[in-house]
């Protein structure tokens, strides 16, 4: 996985239950503001999806702890082939570019609007409410795998694999530059960032482990030989 941000964010709001004026809430994501206080920062995204759901059109002087109608601001959710869900909420008006509508596929670095402050949101910091759902609609932590997650836009990977590039065999050491399971579409947490074996290689699906115990299935367009 990617991070969503191009820049190194915080976390200023964790996963779970918490107080929201004077109200007990779950929090079903995650917060995220940059550690530099900048505003308005780009967003990509963090995979392979199609954009089911959007609104650019909510003001950025709709904003308050208090505002209790559109209380999500501007949004953008973007949907893996294997049904995971990307939510990205409080986005900047009209932030969102204009060749991405409903249906729109994009990719894992495309940038899809940029942090603001619309809706139920500290009005004197732009934030991003950051939140992952499987196909089942349930809603997970993301943050353990952000917490390897590579800032900075797109893993390195050429967008056209040259002729025997990218080829790779049983018991080769592999390092993954994108953490996302080829099977379902959702994310892996790397324990072990300097390299993992590969078990099994068929087609673009690379079966990767340590000492025989299978971690993931992942493109092998997400991974380079250690």
């Amino acid at each position: 996985m990617i991070s969503p941000l191009k820049k190194p964010y915080r976390v200023s709001s964790e996963y779970g239950w918490r107080t929201l004026n004077g109200v007990r809430q779950m929090h079903y994501g995650i917060d995220l503001v940059c550690l530099d206080g900048t505003q308005g920062a780009e967003l990509v995204s963090t995979v392979d999806g199609t954009v089911t759901d959007m609104r650019n059109t909510i003001p950025d002087t709709h904003t308050g702890l208090g505002i209790t109608t559109n209380v999500v601001g501007n949004y953008i959710y973007i949907t893996t082939p294997q049904g995971y869900q990307v939510m990205y909420r409080h986005l900047k008006y009209n932030s969102i570019p204009s060749n991405i509508q409903k249906g729109t596929k994009v990719k894992i670095g495309d940038v899809v609007g940029r942090m603001g402050r619309t809706g139920q949101a500290t009005p004197t910091l732009d934030h991003l409410h950051f939140e992952y759902r499987n196909p089942q609609g349930e809603a997970f932590d993301p943050k353990p795998y952000l917490d390897t997650a590579k800032v900075f836009a797109k893993p390195p990977v050429p967008a056209v694999v040259p002729q025997g590039q990218q080829t790779f065999n049983e018991k080769d050491k592999v390092v993954v530059l994108s953490a996302i399971n080829y099977d379902t579409g959702g994310p892996f947490k790397i324990y072990y960032p300097d390299g993992y074996d590969v078990i099994q290689v068929k087609g673009d699906r690379v079966v990767i482990g340590v000492n025989g115990v299978i971690t993931a299935a992942v493109d092998r367009k997400y991974l380079k030989l250690a």
